[in-house]
């Protein structure tokens, strides 16, 4: 597979259409309350406040791109 891609906000329209238009990257999205369920798209709640568990998560995925 691609790149790897992480949308924060991912359940928001413009985070969703930029993931479903994403098809050559490895797509995750990060969520607050509304979980983005699409077919081979992992999905992690995380409030962007938090952030060690922003920077955990980045370092976990490790994306070429995040984009929030």
């Amino acid at each position: 597979m691609g790149k790897r891609l992480l949308v924060i906000g991912g359940s928001g329209e413009l985070g969703y259409q930029v993931i479903k238009h994403s098809d050559s990257w490895k797509s995750f999205a990060a969520y607050h309350s509304n979980k983005l369920n699409l077919k081979n798209i992992e999905s992690y709640k995380l409030d962007i406040t938090d952030g060690d568990k922003v920077q955990k998560l980045i370092k976990e995925l490790n994306p070429d791109v995040v984009i929030n």
